[in-house]
């Protein structure tokens, strides 16, 4: 019975994290640029034929990680 609620918690938090908005802040740099990182992880991203499927979640988690390998975090807005 339990297992019939997993589907409906994943998709309240996909939605509880849709409503809220975040910044990517820069814990090792606070003067890096963003979109240059930003925009050098996503064409990295794209270049891995196992992420050219066109798997929005896949592509975005690769991102996160490149992200989080330059110093880039997510941080809730006030």
């Amino acid at each position: 019975m339990r297992q019939g609620y997993a589907p409906l918690v994943f998709v309240g938090l996909i939605l509880t994290a849709a409503c809220s908005s975040v910044d990517w802040v820069n814990s090792n740099n606070p003067n890096a640029d963003f979109a240059r990182d930003h925009n050098d992880c996503e064409s990295d991203a794209t270049q891995d034929p196992k992420l050219q499927r066109g798997n929005k979640f896949l592509l975005d988690k690769s991102i996160e990680r490149c992200m989080a390998k330059k110093g880039w975090v997510m941080v809730e807005k006030p």
